[in-house]
């Protein structure tokens, strides 16, 4: 689907909606459900949220995310950053249910697949929900590497097609007459315009715009003056990143916190959050209605101690019913209820959560499981390093060991031996880069920020 055809929609039937919208604005009340766990069973150490139970409201989403528009349907909506092309509320009611008849009249069937391929445009928002409105299950295509800005004073760098830009930010933001400002391609000086121009008292970011927000000569203090809280997710943030920030900024750490927070598609997205800004790479504990528990990928019995890695499980009401005409998928991923989320992590003396990387990029060295995320964290701690990725390459003795890809800041004023020697003493040994350094002027990684390790990998082919 495209924004001209999107347009093209947006024309249809404007009269003709007006009577639909004021009687889907009229809930004298909403239903909600309460979610109640099973008895653990033996074995099983089940870590419980500590925020307690929610009852949720019953009803879809496009109308949920409706539900208060009177408060503010004169407020802008959605605004393109470039362009400057906005919608207030009561258009963008207006114009999603101008495409959910569309659809219909097009004929789509409530239960039809349909796929939005869209960067972040104002019109984005609007045409999910008016798919919704008409019954259409969603599937996101990246279009290309975007980012969204949305401002309730808050601009957040990821797109609206990812479960972090669509529902923790997108959606909610929404709900409460937060106004979307979008920017269809992410440049530095594109983003940091809208820091600049743009009053902002929270950040939602991935850690690659937290690095980048350290390492840009762009970024002025006084951009963020304003801003009390980043909450960082997608991929691990380590307490080095944090620390780096502050002392490019000289932020007091009780004017501005850092929170981060743990989420996958399948589970809606945030299952844990961090929410003292105390612990900087803690995922922190279970959301309200959720548990959590972890589990030895070997031996699959729960782990019971603080400290000791295990895959982490995680279930409640949030946790998705399968994947759609996958059931093979849907019973390799759901045991039980519980959702098995493939990130090893472990929990401290006070329960709170940390992720150390995905089970299936361990490297496995000598027996020994080596964690590339650790090992990033701490290369990005030489002062002339920009990013790096990890990966492991067979190796006849070890099975495996460890090689880093690594940006620099200054080009060709660091070699290979450095970086290696800069790790050596810091891990155990079985943990140094064996494999070497490789540098390169950029890493691959997704839109959520992860690095794609299989495809550095690829590059030694």
């Amino acid at each position: 689907m495209t924004s001209t055809l999107i347009r093209r929609i947006l024309k249809f039937g404007a009269k003709l909606q007006d009577q639909l919208l004021k009687q889907q604005s009229r809930h004298a009340s909403i239903n909600t459900i309460q979610h109640y766990f099973p008895a653990p069973k033996k074995g099983e150490h089940i870590i419980d949220s500590p925020f307690g139970q929610l009852s949720y409201p019953e009803m879809p989403i496009h109308e949920y995310v409706w539900e208060t528009l009177q408060s503010y349907s004169h407020m802008i909506a959605t605004e393109c950053g470039v362009t400057g092309r906005k919608y207030t509320y009561a258009q963008a009611r207006d114009y999603s249910s101008y495409i959910a008849r569309s659809l219909l009249d097009m004929g789509l069937k409530p239960g039809d697949v349909l796929a939005i391929i869209l960067p972040n445009l104002p019109e984005s928002p609007i045409a999910f929900l008016g798919c919704l409105e008409a019954g259409i299950v969603i599937t996101s295509v990246n279009p290309i590497y975007t980012v969204g800005v949305f401002q309730q004073i808050i601009p957040v760098i990821l797109p609206m097609y990812h479960i972090y830009g669509m529902v923790t930010v997108m959606l909610s933001k929404m709900t409460t007459g937060g106004k979307l400002i979008t920017l269809p391609k992410f440049t530095p000086e594109s983003y940091v315009r809208v820091l600049e121009r743009n009053p902002v008292t929270e950040l939602m970011l991935v850690p690659p715009i937290v690095l980048f927000l350290t390492s840009s000569k762009l970024v002025k203090k006084h951009f963020l003056d304003h801003v009390t809280y980043i909450t960082s997710g997608a991929a691990p943030l380590s307490d080095t990143d944090v620390e780096r920030f502050y002392e490019k900024f000289s932020i007091a750490r009780d004017k501005l916190k850092f929170r981060q927070g743990y989420g996958m598609t399948e589970s809606s997205p945030v299952s844990l959050y961090e929410k003292t800004g105390t612990k900087y790479s803690s995922i922190g504990r279970p959301i309200c209605g959720c548990q959590a528990r972890l589990v030895d990928p070997i031996t699959k019995k729960d782990v019971t101690t603080p400290r000791q890695t295990g895959e982490l499980w995680i279930r409640g009401p949030h946790v998705m019913k399968g994947y759609l005409n996958n059931q093979k998928a849907t019973e390799e991923t759901l045991q039980d209820g519980w959702l098995l989320t493939g990130d090893i992590a472990y929990f401290d003396e006070d329960s709170d959560f940390f992720i150390t990387d995905r089970l299936k990029e361990l490297i496995k060295v000598k027996g020994f499981q080596v964690a590339p995320a650790e090992l990033e964290a701490l290369i990005r701690t030489h002062p002339n390093v920009e990013e790096a990725g990890v990966v492991g390459i067979p190796d006849d003795r070890s099975g495996e060991v460890p090689m880093a890809f690594v940006v620099l800041k200054e080009k060709g004023a660091t070699k290979a031996e450095e970086i290696q020697d800069f790790v050596k003493g810091k891990v155990s040994e079985f943990k140094e880069l064996r494999g070497g350094v490789r540098f390169v002027d950029s890493l691959l990684k997704n839109p959520s920020g992860k690095i794609l390790r299989k495809k550095l990998k690829a590059l030694l082919e």
